[in-house]
């Protein structure tokens, strides 16, 4: 699993559990998934991308919005912020256990991570 922020101004936090998923790509399309991290993360703070494996579907890039401590407060920023006008299938997600900070790790452990 590896992770990116994109954007500025939020810091991943500890005990921040949760995020906005605001869309997510299969492996095959992982350029088109890191692509549209970058584009958002221009326009939006918090952009954030997890390399998961879903049981029975491989693995996924979801792309993630901001670091929260609870669904409720995720779910208040995504009214607030009228997330959903902009991104319909846009929902809260608990984030990973096993998450690196992309930069906090040398040029060799990341590239090996990208693989």
């Amino acid at each position: 699993m590896w992770y990116k922020i994109w954007g500025s101004g939020q810091k991943t936090g500890t005990g921040k559990k949760y995020a906005i998923q605001i869309k997510a790509y299969p492996e095959e399309r992982k350029e088109d998934a890191i692509g549209f991290a970058e584009d958002l993360g221009r326009k939006q703070t918090g952009i954030h991308v997890e390399k998961v494996r879903i049981q029975g579907r491989g693995f996924w890039y979801r792309i993630l919005l901001g670091h929260f401590g609870s669904v409720e407060e995720a779910s208040s920023y995504m009214k607030e912020n009228r997330i959903v006008d902009s991104y319909p299938d846009s929902f809260v997600q608990r984030k990973t256990k096993n998450v690196l900070q992309d930069s906090h790790r040398s040029e060799g452990e990341k590239a090996a991570s990208a693989l």
